[in-house]
């Protein structure tokens, strides 16, 4: 893949995630019982920390371009 390539993919994989992450917290507020306040709290706790790890391979990804383009 190439640096375009891959960057257009990181990008919609974080928004794909961030959209279940919406969906999941939608859930959260609309689970009036708490039945399942556990187990949404455990998938957006998931959620978060691919997202978080997206972001740093995205950083990653930009200083290795920026070191190639000096």
């Amino acid at each position: 893949m190439n640096n375009l390539e891959d960057a257009n993919y990181i990008n919609r994989l974080y928004d794909e995630l961030n959209s279940c992450r919406n969906t999941l917290m939608n859930d959260l507020k609309n689970d009036k019982e708490c039945t399942k306040e556990r187990i949404l709290n455990q998938k957006i706790m998931c959620v978060d920390n691919l997202m978080k790890n997206i972001l740093k391979y995205r950083n990653i990804n930009t200083k290795e371009k920026l070191k190639g383009d000096l």
